[in-house]
C-alpha cells in the first residue's frame, strides 16, 4: 500500500483520453469534488493540458470527466488517483463508471514536466515534497531562472548549486546584486559565486551587479552567454573572459572602464545591442555589427558637443549598421547647450530609425521641446522617437503642453510614425492622422462594433431573403397544384 499525500490542487485542468463524453457539464458543483479535486477536465475539450491563460499545451481527443489527486507508491514513482464520473468503461485498468472506481496511472517525466512549468513557485514547493520525482522535475523549473535577490538568500541558493552541480546545469538565468556593504563575507562569496558560476553549463542570461574587479571569477566558465548585465570594472581580466563569449549578443556594461584597457578585434563578433559610457562604446562598437546603442552619460558635464560628435563619429564605424539610439544623461545645463549636444545626432548618423532620450536629472523644458523640430527635420528616416524624464512636474508630463508636438514634427520628418512621451504615446494613422493609443483602442473597438453590425444585418437580410424564396416556392407549388387540378377537372392528361 503506497503512502498517501493530500491532494493539490493546480491553477489548470488536464484533458486525458481515459474515456468517451457522455455529458457535456463536469459536476463540479459538488463540495467533496471541490475537496478532493486535483486536476478537472470537462468533456469535448480534446487531450490536453490547458494552462492557466486557458492555452492548449499539446492535442488529443475529447474525454469524459475525471478527478485526480497526487500521491507516490512505495516505488516512488508519481502516480495521479483519477476518480471517474460517467457511464462509459475507462480504458486504464478496466475501471467501471458505474462503481466510479479509482484507479492509478503513472505519467512521463516529461508530461510532468509541461505540467509544472505552468505553476508558480510555491506551488512547486508543495509538489516537491510529494516524492523524488515531483522534487526532481519541480527543482528543476525553480532553479532554471534566480534573479537577484537578498545576501542571505543569494549565498543559500549557492551553497545548494555548489553543493549539487546536476541543478545548477539546468540554470538558463542567473543574476546577483552588489553585496559590497557586507565586507564580511566578501571574500568567502566570491569563492562560493565563482564555483556555482562553473557548474552552469547552459547558462544564457547572466546579471552581476558587483561593482569592482572581479573578473577572475568568470575565467574559464563553460557557458556561453546570449545576454549580460554587469557593473564589473571594464580592466583586462575582464576582456580578456569577453573573449570567451563569442555568442554574446545584448550587453549592458555598467561598470568603470580602467584606462588603456583594449579588446581584441575578434571578440564579441555577434553583438548587436550595447549600452555602456561612451569610453566603452570607443573600444566595442567599432568593427562589430552593432545596431542598437544605448549611451549611458553618468556625469552631468557628459552631455555637451563635442563629447556627442566624437561619440556619433564612433558610431559610424559598427558594421551593423546603427539603426536605434538611446541617450541616458542628466540635464543640468541650458537649453542652447542641450540642444546643441543632440544636433549633432542628425548630422553625423541621419538615417536612424528611432531615438530615444531619457532624462536622470532635470527638467525637459518647454524651450527644448520646441527646438527639436529642427533636429528632427534633419533625420531622413526616423520613425520612432521617445522621450522620458522622472521629472513628473517638468512640461514634458503636461499632456496639453505636448498634444500638439507629434503632428508639428511630422511636419519636418514625413517618416516619423510613432512619438512617446510619459502621459502619452502618439501614433500616425493615415485616415485619422495623430491619434494616442486610447484614442487608437476606441477607433478600432468602434471600427468593430460597426462590423459586426453590418455582420448582423447581413445576416438579417439573408435570413428574410431566404423565407422570401421559401414562400415564393411555397406559393409556386401551390399553383402548380391549382393547375393540375384545372387540368383534371377539364380532361386534360395530366403529364
Amino acid at each position: 500500500m503506497g503512502k498517501r499525500a493530500r491532494p493539490f490542487k493546480l491553477p489548470f485542468s488536464i484533458h486525458l483520453p481515459f474515456c468517451r463524453p457522455s455529458h457535456t457539464t463536469p459536476p463540479v458543483s459538488s463540495p467533496e469534488h471541490t475537496e478532493r479535486n486535483f486536476l478537472t477536465s470537462g468533456t469535448d475539450a480534446g487531450n490536453a493540458i490547458i494552462g492557466p491563460k486557458g492555452d492548449k499545451l499539446m492535442p488529443g481527443t475529447a474525454t469524459d470527466f475525471v478527478e485526480m489527486s497526487v500521491h507516490s507508491t512505495q516505488d516512488d514513482e508519481p502516480s495521479l488517483e483519477v476518480i471517474c464520473e460517467g457511464e462509459n468503461l475507462c480504458n486504464i485498468g478496466g475501471c467501471d463508471h458505474a462503481t466510479h472506481g479509482r484507479v492509478a496511472c503513472q505519467l512521463p517525466v516529461e508530461l510532468i514536466h509541461h505540467i509544472f512549468i505552468h505553476t508558480d513557485a510555491a506551488s512547486l514547493v508543495s509538489l516537491s515534497s510529494i516524492n523524488h520525482t515531483f522534487q526532481s522535475v519541480s527543482e528543476r523549473i525553480i532553479y532554471r531562472h534566480i534573479e537577484p535577490t537578498g545576501p542571505k538568500k543569494t549565498i543559500r541558493c549557492l551553497k545548494t548549486l555548489v553543493a549539487r552541480p546536476s541543478l545548477a546545469s539546468h540554470t538558463r538565468t542567473y543574476g546577483v546584486g552588489d553585496l559590497e556593504s557586507f565586507n564580511d563575507i566578501l571574500t568567502a562569496f566570491f569563492k562560493l559565486l565563482s564555483r556555482a558560476l562553473h557548474s552552469m553549463t547552459r547558462l544564457t542570461e547572466l546579471t552581476i551587479l558587483l561593482d569592482g574587479a572581479y573578473s577572475d571569477i568568470l575565467l574559464g566558465c563553460p557557458f556561453r552567454l546570449n545576454k549580460l548585465t554587469t557593473a564589473l570594472h571594464w580592466d583586462s581580466t575582464f576582456t580578456k573572459w569577453v573573449q570567451e563569449q563569442p555568442d554574446l549578443r545584448i550587453a549592458l556594461f555598467c561598470g568603470r572602464y580602467v584606462v588603456g584597457t583594449k579588446i581584441e578585434p575578434q571578440a564579441l563578433p555577434n553583438l548587436h545591442r550595447i549600452s555602456a559610457s561612451p569610453l566603452i562604446l570607443a573600444s566595442v562598437v567599432p568593427g562589430r555589427p552593432v545596431k542598437d546603442v544605448e549611451i549611458c552619460l553618468i556625469h552631468p558635464w557628459l552631455l555637451n558637443e563635442d563629447l556627442m560628435l566624437t561619440t556619433m563619429k564612433i558610431m559610424t564605424f559598427s558594421t551593423g549598421p546603427l539603426t536605434s539610439l538611446q541617450i541616458v544623461s542628466h540635464l543640468s545645463q541650458s537649453t542652447e547647450d542641450v540642444l546643441a549636444a543632440v544636433g549633432v545626432i542628425p548630422r553625423v548618423v541621419s538615417k536612424l530609425d528611432s531615438l530615444a532620450f531619457h532624462a536622470v536629472t532635470g527638467s525637459v523644458t518647454m524651450d527644448i521641446l520646441s527646438g527639436l523640430f529642427n533636429i528632427i527635420s534633419e533625420f531622413s528616416t526616423l520613425r520612432s522617437i521617445m522621450i522620458l524624464s522622472k521629472n513628473k512636474t517638468d512640461a514634458l508630463h503636461d499632456a496639453v503642453s505636448t498634444a500638439g508636438l507629434a503632428a508639428k514634427w511630422h511636419g519636418g520628418c514625413k517618416s516619423l510614425e510613432c512619438v512617446s512621451f510619459p502621459e502619452a504615446t502618439w501614433v500616425h494613422n493615415r485616415r485619422y492622422g495623430w491619434l494616442t493609443l486610447k484614442d487608437l483602442e476606441r477607433i478600432l473597438f468602434e471600427r468593430e462594433k460597426a462590423l459586426l453590425d453590418r455582420e448582423r444585418l447581413i445576416n438579417e437580410r439573408e435570413k428574410a431573403l431566404g423565407a422570401g424564396h421559401k414562400a415564393l416556392e411555397e406559393k409556386e407549388r401551390h399553383l402548380e397544384a391549382q393547375i393540375r387540378r384545372l387540368d383534371e377537372a377539364s380532361g386534360w392528361e395530366v403529364v
